[in-house]
């Protein structure tokens, strides 16, 4: 079903949210190249590969709340340079790699609450432009030097 969107490329914003979907196909959103918002939130998402987003180079705010994922590849958000609103709490994240978020140059929001994070890396946040982070909700125990 994700795939019947190729050939919209006016498309600025996409809502699929309240869906059963349980996976991201390869270049599902790759057409997509004017997409600004992409609304995934309340789904059955496990993992997002490294593909997930890819050509979504427009989007500025993504929205993967209330799924369960569990496993976000390092280079997932590598095409989504000028992202400035991501959404994933209320998820079943326990682990975020350093560098996960590190092509995210725009990024002023970032919403982890309500997942399983025990522990931040200060390499994670380390973004000029982050202004919100929420992260309430998380059974953190401690914090490496975030700054």
């Amino acid at each position: 079903v994700l795939n019947n969107f190729k050939n919209l490329y006016r498309l600025r914003l996409l809502n699929l949210s309240y869906n059963n979907f349980t996976e991201i196909n390869s270049g599902s959103f790759s057409n997509l190249i004017n997409l600004e918002e992409l609304q995934l939130k309340n789904n059955y998402f496990t993992r997002l590969k490294s593909d997930s987003f890819i050509n979504l180079f427009n989007l500025r705010m993504l929205d993967l709340s209330n799924n369960l994922i569990e496993f976000i590849d390092i280079k997932c958000f590598w095409n989504n340079s000028n992202l400035e609103v991501l959404k994933l709490g209320n998820n079943k994240i326990k682990y975020l790699d350093e560098l996960l978020f590190s092509k995210l140059y725009k990024l002023n929001t970032i919403n982890l609450t309500g997942n399983q994070l025990v522990s931040l890396n200060k390499h994670l946040l380390n973004l000029n432009q982050l202004k919100n982070v929420y992260i309430s909700n998380n059974p953190l125990r401690y914090l490496k030097y975030i700054g």
